[in-house]
């Protein structure tokens, strides 16, 4: 469907990424931040660097058409998948894990995200299972049992029930960045879930000097601001600004929305003189382009004006000529300023006559 318009919404419905948002017993629900809006600017960001780096190599443009259909069908996972293959559609699940190993779980000082089972690697789950094991937990050993290596027993709801309690006994004792730390230690994707505090904190971003002050005018003290995300050398990001006051940028949205305001217009003889006074060598140059050998002056040409160009524009109104009377003479050039009909605006128009030697 090209050249259709679209909201992030309906490009979320379009690429499929909407059904599988929400809960089991509702309505789907978009996910946040203009989801599908950035994932379009990001492939057409790269879509726009291959131009030019194709343009670098062989010297010839390219035609960039980014589909945000397509861009968001390319976050569905394994959804198309397990229905080409399986015969399996997949549903929305909300906060619920759809996998032994794969979830949201709590742990000691707040909550874990983690990718430990198919959708991650074959030893990531491995890997889990011996480090639980090993910190002699009770019931850690049994994940070392057969059917744990049983994709269909992890995925059902017995096994994602046993693991999720298993699991949460384990992580009760641990904070989130001991086994952020401890998990990456052992090739396992766990990534702790932050607050705000925790990122203003996260020595990733300080070492980066990410967070910066910034005089905030309206309560007239330096807050915190998040910095740009990358670093430019040639095209560096520019720091945004504070916060507008409440009716600040009035006037100048009221202007942009306007419609533009009509100059006074000038008497009808000052306009005629600016217009001769004006465009009198713009006339003449047009002359020269129209095959007129002897521009403001009487003599005679090889041609009568047969190729007379295009027509310009002058003080809002074009620019004619009219053909030569006697193809015999040479012919003459004046410029005459006439009223135009109501006297809205002036007409300069080229007079062509033949005339004696």
């Amino acid at each position: 469907m090209p050249d259709m318009q679209a909201t992030d919404l309906t490009l979320l419905a379009a690429g499929g990424l909407l059904s599988l948002g929400g809960y089991a017993d509702s309505e789907p629900l978009a996910v946040q931040g203009e989801q599908a809006m950035l994932a379009s600017g990001i492939y057409g960001a790269v879509a726009v660097l291959t131009a030019l780096f194709e343009r670098t190599q062989t010297g010839k443009g390219c035609w960039i058409d980014v589909s945000g259909q397509e861009c968001v069908a390319f976050a569905l996972e394994d959804a198309v998948a397990e229905w080409s293959i399986n015969a399996y559609v997949r549903r929305r699940l909300g906060d619920g894990a759809r996998e032994a190993g794969t979830g949201v779980y709590p742990c000691k000082d707040g909550y874990i995200s983690m990718v430990a089972g198919r959708l991650g690697t074959a030893k990531a789950f491995v890997a889990l299972t011996q480090w639980i094991a090993a910190s002699e937990l009770p019931d850690g050993a049994s994940l070392l049992e057969p059917q744990w290596q049983d994709f269909k027993y992890r995925q059902s709801r017995e096994g994602i029930e046993r693991f999720a309690e298993i699991f949460g006994a384990f992580c009760r004792s641990r904070g989130k960045q001991q086994l952020y730390r401890e998990g990456q230690a052992r090739q396992i994707a766990i990534a702790p879930v932050n607050t705000i505090a925790d990122v203003l904190q996260d020595a990733q971003l300080a070492a980066n000097s990410y967070f910066r002050p910034q005089f905030e005018r309206i309560s007239g003290r330096e807050i915190t601001f998040p910095g740009p995300p990358y670093r430019l050398s040639r095209t560096p990001a520019r720091p945004r600004g504070a916060a507008p006051k409440l009716g600040e940028h009035n006037r100048e949205l009221v202007d942009q929305r306007a419609p533009p305001r009509r100059r006074r217009g000038r008497s009808l003889r000052e306009r005629d003189a600016a217009c001769r006074s004006e465009s009198a060598g713009f006339l003449l140059d047009r002359c020269r382009r129209v095959r007129h050998p002897y521009p403001g002056r009487s003599g005679r040409g090889g041609d009568q004006g047969r190729d007379r160009g295009p027509i310009p524009t002058i003080c809002g109104s074009p620019v004619r000529t009219s053909p030569a009377r006697s193809r015999s003479k040479a012919p003459a050039i004046s410029l005459r300023a006439t009223p135009a009909r109501r006297a809205s605006r002036s007409t300069c128009r080229i007079r062509r006559r033949g005339r004696s030697r």
